[in-house]
C-alpha cells in the first residue's frame, strides 16, 4: 500500500508541471494517507481508493491522447470534468484561444486576469449560474494551471 502511494506522489511530483491536471490526485492520494494513518480508514479501502487513483490518472493519459488537447487546454477540461462542470469540453476549448492569447498568464497578473475572466465567461455561457461554485472551479483551474497546491 505505501509504495502504491509512494509511486502516485512520485508521479504527480514529476509530471505535475507538464501534466497539472495531476495535482488534484496528489492531494486526494495524501488526504487518503492522512485518513488511513489517523485510523479513519481501513487497508482494504485505503488500497481501493489509491487503485482508483491510479486508474484516474490512466484514464487521464488515455483522454488527453485521444482529444488531442494542449496540456493546459487538457487540464482545464479533467477538472471541470471531473467537478460535473457543465460543458467541460467546450470551455476548455473555448480556454484554447485564450491561454494562447495571453501567453504570459502564468507571470503576468494582467494577462492572469484576462485568462480568468475568460473562464468565468465560459463557464457562465456553458451553464454554470451559481456564482460561489463559478468562483471555486475558476479559483481550482486556475491553481492547478499554475502548478501549485489548493
Amino acid at each position: 500500500m505505501f509504495n502504491l502511494l509512494k509511486s502516485i506522489l512520485d508521479t504527480v511530483r514529476e509530471r505535475a508541471e507538464r501534466e497539472p491536471y495531476l495535482i488534484s490526485s496528489g492531494e486526494r492520494a495524501e488526504l487518503i494517507a492522512s485518513l488511513y494513518k489517523q485510523r479513519q480508514s481501513t487497508t482494504q479501502k485505503t488500497l481501493e481508493n489509491l487503485k482508483d487513483i491510479v486508474e484516474e490518472i490512466n484514464a487521464a493519459r488515455k483522454e488527453q491522447a485521444q482529444k488531442d488537447m494542449p496540456t493546459a487546454v487538457f487540464a482545464v477540461f479533467w477538472i471541470l470534468k471531473k467537478a460535473a462542470a457543465p460543458d467541460p469540453e467546450g470551455v476548455a476549448r473555448e480556454m484554447k484561444d485564450v491561454l494562447e492569447a495571453y501567453p504570459h498568464w502564468a507571470k503576468s497578473e494582467k494577462h492572469e486576469k484576462k485568462v480568468r475572466q475568460a473562464l468565468y465567461r465560459n463557464l457562465a455561457k456553458a451553464g454554470l449560474k451559481d456564482v460561489e461554485r463559478l468562483a471555486e472551479l475558476s479559483q481550482r483551474v486556475m491553481t492547478a494551471l499554475k502548478g501549485e497546491k489548493e
